[in-house]
């Protein structure tokens, strides 16, 4: 019995770690900052990070999208605390800097919203919490090759 309590816990930790490594991916190719822990979201809002890991926690679409539509600092889903306005804000976003010094760990994009969340953030994140990892990175894919064969073609139209 121990031992099956124990296995099952792992199991969660693991396919919580998986989660929140998916939805980071996903949440960045979006462009979507507040992505380096689900702790801390910002401008009163879940971050995409946040709805992304809500949703794989077992909150459905519907559900979260509802909790975008709701601003304020702090919210419990599920036993989990979020938290949108808390001093020094988010680590990865421009706007909140000067409040992280040498700990600012900047993202390699420009954030699609000022103050790192705003209302599409939370709705990608629900989106993605709902979507097959795997669907959307063959997706992805698909798309990067198309856009190299556009490039190309329109490098080899300006070259003749």
């Amino acid at each position: 019995e121990n031992a099956a309590k124990v296995k099952a816990e792992a199991e969660a930790k693991a396919y919580a770690e998986q989660s929140f490594a998916e939805c980071q991916a996903m949440c960045a190719a979006d462009n979507e900052c507040c992505n380096i822990d689900i702790v801390q979201g910002s401008n009163q809002r879940l971050s995409c990070l946040q709805a992304c890991t809500m949703v794989r926690g077992g909150v459905t679409q519907d559900d979260c999208d509802a909790e975008c539509a709701d601003v304020k600092c702090d919210r419990t889903v599920n036993g989990v605390t979020y938290h949108h306005c808390n001093y020094p804000g988010c680590g990865d976003v421009p706007a909140h800097k000067d409040s992280f010094g040498d700990k600012f760990q900047p993202a390699p994009y420009e954030c699609a919203a000022r103050w790192g969340t705003d209302d599409d953030s939370c709705k990608k994140g629900c989106k993605n919490g709902a979507r097959d990892f795997a669907e959307w990175k063959q997706f992805m894919k698909e798309l990067e090759e198309k856009e190299a064969e556009k490039k190309a073609a329109a490098e080899k139209a300006a070259a003749e």
